[in-house]
């Protein structure tokens, strides 16, 4: 049986600090899970940019 991974982030809200730590863990979580064969999806459903 396939194992599919589905990784998403929302309403980042412009929080820059926070983008380095999400970065390490999505590549990371990605990285282990298709080591072991698994397929991965990654999707951002917006609101990153609410400042102005």
């Amino acid at each position: 049986m396939e194992k599919l991974v589905i990784l998403h982030t929302n309403d980042l809200h412009s929080h820059f600090e926070n983008w380095p730590k999400i970065r390490r863990f999505m590549l990371g979580t990605r990285a282990a899970e298709q080591a072991e064969g698994a397929s991965v999806l990654a999707f951002d459903d917006g609101d990153a940019m609410d400042r102005s």
